[in-house]
Parts: C-alpha cells; structure tokens; sequence
C-alpha cells in the first residue's frame, strides 16, 4: 500500500524510487505481513503481490510509461518486464504468470506506451 501511495508523489525522484520497491516486490512475488498479536504470538502470512496488489501496480505503472520524465518513464517499463517475469527472480524465472495477471491491463499499457 505504501509503494502504490509514493507512486503517486509529484516528485519524480520518489516515483523512480517508488517504482524500484514495486519492482522488487514482484521479483520477490510475495512479502510476509503480521496479522497481529495472538495469543500464540504474532502469526505471519504471504500476501502474493501480483495476486493481491496486480491491477493497482499495473494502472499507476501505467500513468508513469507516460511520465515527461524519461528516467520515471523507463523505469515504468522495467517494472512491467519485473511483474511479468515469472518465478521470483532467482527461481522459476522462465514460468510465466497467469494470463489472468496481465491481459485484463495490455490495453491500457499499450495506450501509454503509444503516447
């Protein structure tokens, strides 16, 4: 959620480092979160990024393919190839992802990458 809140800063410089925590976020593919104290202590669980998080990366990566910034701009890009790749970087990087993950988004990507 705070990744997706800096992507939307004004500041160029926070939305090209905002975008490298996205980026890294989808190689990783998931990150694990407390649910809260218990009493058998904290409980940890994954939350898997592209699953829970897609459309909203996709939607705000989409507005900086389009950014007056080259650098916020190419970066955009990288984070695409980075949610599309498979695996989470190290293993299984040539499995791709489930087309439900991205062809819902094509559209809109490709419009920003037209203009």
């Amino acid at each position: 959620d705070a990744a997706l809140r800096l992507i939307r800063s004004q500041s160029p410089r926070v939305q090209y480092q905002a975008l490298q925590l996205v980026g890294s976020l989808c190689c990783a593919n998931f990150v694990e979160t407390d649910s809260g104290p218990s009493l058998t202590g904290a409980d940890q669980h994954r939350i898997l990024v592209r699953e829970h998080y897609g459309g909203q990366i996709l939607e705000a990566v989409s507005h900086l393919i389009k950014s007056p910034c080259t650098r916020v701009a190419s970066h955009a890009c990288l984070t695409v190839v980075s949610y599309c790749r498979g695996g989470n970087g190290n293993e299984n990087c040539l499995v791709p992802i489930e087309k439900e993950l991205i062809v819902p988004y094509v559209g809109s990507l490709l419009d920003a990458l037209r203009s």
